[in-house]
């Protein structure tokens, strides 16, 4: 009889072995592959509603946001932000439907923004500072780039009678 019971122990701990080093592996794997996707994409496939005005999330360094305003629009309230705050640019790339913004901290750091078109009227945002990130400063540029989106455009009338 006790030796049913060794014989009806054993595989169960062969088979939590084998899930140990299964998890491991995927875990592992999971781990090496996590700079492969960007958070706004593991938002959007987690069903997140992240064209919502305000919306960010900081991970890896990087702070990813979405915002209700076509690219353009975007871009021009990035260069207004970082022209406030005294970076300079040293890099600009323009496509139809991705933008890269690169300016330099005092220290030489470099802060990279970058633009994704999601649709005519919802763009991506991507600021990382610096080679490991700094939330802080990359908050202070998304609230500026928020804040100026949110202003209503000059030169377009509301409809109020003037």
């Amino acid at each position: 009889m006790a030796r049913n019971a060794t014989r009806s122990v054993r595989p169960v701990r062969v088979v939590s072995r084998r899930l140990f080093l299964h998890a491991a592996i995927c875990v592992g794997i999971g781990a090496s592959l996590g700079g492969c996707l960007t958070p706004i994409d593991l938002a959007a496939n987690a069903g997140l509603g992240v064209a919502q005005t305000g919306t960010s999330i900081y991970a890896q360094g990087t702070l990813q946001a979405a915002f209700n305003a076509p690219m353009d629009r975007v871009l021009e309230a990035v260069r207004s932000v970082m022209d406030e705050l005294q970076y300079p640019k040293s890099f600009e790339e323009i496509r139809d439907t991705a933008a890269t913004l690169n300016f330099t901290q005092t220290d030489g750091s470099v802060i990279s923004i970058r633009t994704r078109r999601s649709s005519p009227t919802v763009t991506g945002l991507s600021i990382r500072v610096g080679f490991w990130g700094d939330p802080a400063i990359s908050r202070l540029i998304q609230e500026g780039v928020s804040e100026r989106l949110t202003k209503p455009v000059v030169g377009i009338e509301t409809g109020a009678s003037k």
